[in-house]
Formats: structure tokens, C-alpha cells, sequence
């Protein structure tokens, strides 16, 4: 059986997103309408994409505890669809669709370097049948994400990039409040994505006077890491 030629490939470039989840949800009272599949509240002030849970008994086949993204938004109404972009819920009933805005995730702009960090704690498990050989047990494993940031603003507001602000403003809070909830991601769509909560710490760089304005963002992990469905997986669209 012939082998396949291997090529080198390069660095695969992720993308970075945070949101905080200390954030006080707030209960939303709108309607939901079987014969046009929308949702009305005036002035909701939602965008396609964002992501919404329903509270109470919402109109069928709404669920509570699920989280749905808003598609085919107008001023006044919106759908909900059960994955981003996709085709809207089919509402089967007039009704109440009582709902709690998530909060979104905010792109982390600027990184010029990114590494995914793991630890493992082991264990000695030699016995004596192993004859003097030793061998150890993995017991536990860490993780976190170390990423090198170029501080830019914004060319008409002159204000720092959100995602590197919502870092470096928790970076200065004790637990529980410097809790972070971060996602990382194929940029090109590849099946590589992670989320997680973090307790991060963030370091500004200096450096001489032609020196750019950087910094080191330290992401700890906060238990599991989990895998998820990369969230763009045709691509990030920049």
C-alpha cells in the first residue's frame, strides 16, 4: 500500500472570544405569533446572531433551558433559529416568548502570538510485579492559554480593542468576580475549538521609546476545557 506524500503546513491561526459571565440576566416580555414564525417586542434592540434563552412557558416548540440565535431581525420582531444562521424555529402556537438575551461573545482583536497550554498531574503506580520498571498514571490534567496582544485603538474612536479591555479590566478583580468565560476556534474552519472559564492576568510589555504598545494576556484555566462545534465552520468572517 503506498503512503500518502506529507507537506508541511503552517501555523494554524485561531481566533480568540470572551464574555463575562457575571453579567444579571434580565427577563424580556414578548409574544410569539404562529402564522409569521416571529417574535415581537418593539424596540428589542437585538442583532442577527446574538443568542437568547425563553423563561416561563413559551409558545411550542420554544424550550426553555435551550439557547437559540436571533435571525431575520426588523426594529420591532425577530426568529430564532437552533443554530447560528440557520433556518428559523417553525412556532406552532401563539404564545408568550418571555426571553433573556445572552451575553454575546466578544472577538479578542490584535493577537500577534497565541499558545493552548496543558499541565498533568501524575501519579507513581509501580507495583511489584512491574520487575523494577517504573510507570506513573495520569491523575489530572490543567490548561490554559498564554496570548501576545499589539495594543490598538480604533482609528475614529481612539478607544482600546473590547476583547483586549474585557481581559485587562478583569485581570485586576479577585475571584469570584475576575471570571471569564473564553472560546478558541479554527480561524479557517477546521474542527479544533475549545471553551472554557478562565481567571486571566494581563501585562503590559513597554519597551523603548520606538517600541509598539503590547501586552501578555495569561488565561488560567477554571476546571474542564471543553469541545465544541467550531462556531464558524465555513471560516471567521473578519
Amino acid at each position: 500500500m503506498t503512503e500518502e506524500q506529507l507537506a508541511s503546513q503552517l501555523a494554524r491561526r485561531f481566533a480568540v472570544e470572551v464574555r463575562d459571565p457575571s453579567a444579571t440576566p434580565t427577563v424580556v416580555t414578548a409574544t410569539a405569533a404562529m402564522s409569521t414564525d416571529n417574535i415581537t417586542k418593539t424596540a428589542h434592540g437585538l442583532s442577527v446572531g446574538d443568542q437568547v434563552q425563553f423563561d416561563g412557558t413559551p409558545a411550542a416548540p420554544l424550550a426553555t433551558g435551550t439557547t437559540y440565535y436571533v435571525v431575520n431581525v426588523t426594529a420591532n420582531t425577530f426568529k430564532v433559529s437552533a443554530t447560528e444562521g440557520g433556518t428559523p424555529v417553525d412556532i406552532s402556537a401563539d404564545g408568550d416568548a418571555n426571553y433573556i438575551a445572552i451575553a454575546n461573545w466578544t472577538r479578542v482583536r490584535a493577537i500577534s502570538d497565541f499558545k493552548p497550554t496543558k499541565d498533568y498531574k501524575t501519579e507513581d503506580d509501580s507495583d511489584y510485579d512491574s520487575e523494577g520498571w517504573q510507570s506513573e498514571s495520569k491523575t489530572g490534567m490543567g490548561w490554559g492559554l498564554e496570548i501576545d496582544l499589539i495594543r490598538k485603538i480604533g482609528i475614529t474612536t481612539r478607544a482600546e480593542d473590547p476583547g483586549q479591555q474585557i481581559i485587562r479590566v478583569k485581570a485586576d478583580e479577585f475571584p469570584p468576580d475576575d471570571l471569564l468565560e473564553v472560546r478558541w476556534f479554527d480561524r479557517n474552519g477546521g474542527e479544533e475549538a475549545f471553551q472554557g472559564y478562565v481567571s486571566p492576568q494581563w501585562e503590559d510589555q513597554g519597551g523603548p521609546n520606538t517600541a509598539l504598545d503590547k501586552a501578555k494576556a495569561k488565561l488560567m484555566g477554571q476546571g474542564k476545557r471543553n469541545v465544541i462545534t467550531n462556531p464558524y465552520p465555513t471560516g471567521l468572517v473578519v
